[in-house]
């Protein structure tokens, strides 16, 4: 756990959390110690943004686009199906939000319908 880490390494500098509750639960730990530590997660949840737009100490997170993951997966089903190739290796967008650009991904999330 975050506290476990900081209690081990109380001069931390920054955490990376792999998703959005071990980044959550980094700012938990980090400011029950008063700490101005950096904190960056992946996903973008409605906490994780509403973080960063705060200026708490999240500073980042990486966002997937799941909307975008599953319309790329059915067209290359549907080019499968048709007997098409398709590529070995294919990629979904990928970004990092900050607070310069958050409000773009939480619009986008509300947009998606899984927004604030």
């Amino acid at each position: 756990s975050a506290e476990t880490i900081l209690e081990a390494n109380p001069d931390l500098d920054a955490i990376y959390g792999v998703n959005e509750s071990s980044a959550m639960g980094a700012l938990s730990a980090v400011k029950a110690r008063g700490l101005n530590t950096l904190i960056v997660g992946v996903d973008a949840t409605p906490d994780l943004l509403s973080s960063i737009k705060d200026g708490t100490q999240i500073k980042a997170t990486i966002a997937q686009d799941p909307f975008q993951m599953g319309y790329i997966a059915m067209e290359l089903m549907e080019k499968k199906l048709k007997g098409e190739t398709i590529e070995q290796h294919v990629t979904a967008p990928i970004d990092l939000v900050t607070a310069e650009n958050v409000q773009k991904f939480i619009d986008r999330e509300a947009a998606y319908g899984t927004g604030q």
